[in-house]
């Protein structure tokens, strides 16, 4: 999911805007509006050891050039680790768990 989709479903449970959600959306972006992919309290999975562990967003320290998570077991990931090493489904951890054991 994009950006601009996650940014007009989060307008859309605001309340029915009668089409203006798309232009605000765009409006929102051109002028500097970051979507982050997680937020502090949500769920992240890791793959380690032949198990998936789940953990949940502690912290986030924003900087200008990257934000930085940290779980609640002080673990710190960046939005490039999310996909390698970190996971905000369960399904992705699976698929890469299946995969790590195909290849391994």
């Amino acid at each position: 999911m994009t950006d601009r989709d996650r940014l007009i479903e989060l307008i859309s449970k605001i309340q029915y805007m009668g089409g203006l959600e798309s232009r605000l959306a765009d409006h929102l972006l051109a002028n500097g509006v970051i979507v982050p992919p997680c937020k502090v309290g949500d769920s992240i999975y890791r793959v380690g050891r032949g198990e998936i562990w789940e953990w949940q967003i502690a912290m986030a320290y924003i900087h200008p050039d990257e934000t930085i998570y940290v779980d609640d077991s002080e673990n710190e990931f960046t939005a490039e680790d999310i996909g390698k090493t970190v996971f905000l489904t369960k399904e992705e951890a699976e698929a890469k768990l299946k995969e790590l054991k195909n290849n391994g």
